[in-house]
């Protein structure tokens, strides 16, 4: 919850000093304010830490229990798993959706976060040598998220990083079995940071 609070307070304060910036729109402007001030609010009164209402439901506390221990997901050890799973599709799903609720302003949250991220991105079209492209973060202080964009079907990025490097290691499928590229890969890399340059 802080760190929610944390990161949308800097988003909305560099927002407020866009307020006379003629190249972003008053309306869309307006918008993300009104959320921010929307989200921070209730993640004020938010009680707690998130799903700690949980914790008050006996049978499901009992399951967490018995999943931690080595075979405790049999269907002889996890009878309470099996009394809720013998209720109704419906009734489920409502219990499912009454024990969400509370956690829907960490979600709506985190979606604000992503929708603004994946929205200042700085790009570079840059090319992996041999299967492989390793750089460092310097250049970007404050990455939160990178996307990879590529032109190729059928390649699968995988990605190594900390806060000072990004590698990127690119495979292909051959008969459902994993294979490194051996061939240079021209991509598109977006950097994602909550503050534009």
């Amino acid at each position: 919850r802080s760190d929610f609070l944390q990161e949308l307070d800097k988003l909305k304060n560099y927002w407020l000093q866009q307020k006379d910036n003629p190249q972003i729109s008053q309306q869309a402007l307006t918008q993300y304010l009104g959320e921010f001030e929307q989200l921070t609010d209730s993640l004020h009164h938010f009680g707690g830490r998130p799903g700690t209402h949980l914790q008050d439901i006996e049978w499901l506390q009992l399951v967490k229990q018995k999943m931690l221990v080595a075979g405790g997901a049999s269907e002889s050890e996890s009878a309470y798993l099996r009394w809720w799973l013998d209720h109704s599709v419906e009734a489920r799903r409502d219990e499912l959706r009454l024990w969400l609720a509370p956690l829907d302003i960490i979600f709506k949250a985190n979606e604000l976060l992503l929708r603004f991220l994946r929205q200042t991105v700085a790009k570079e079209r840059v090319q992996s040598n041999n299967g492989q492209y390793h750089r460092s973060l310097s250049t970007y202080s404050e990455v939160m998220l990178v996307r990879v964009v590529l032109p190729v079907p059928d390649v699968i990025p995988e990605f190594s990083a900390n806060k000072i490097k990004l590698g990127i290691s690119f495979h292909q499928m051959l008969q459902h079995k994993r294979m490194p590229m051996l061939e240079s890969v021209p991509f598109e890399l977006h950097f994602c940071t909550l503050t534009q340059s």
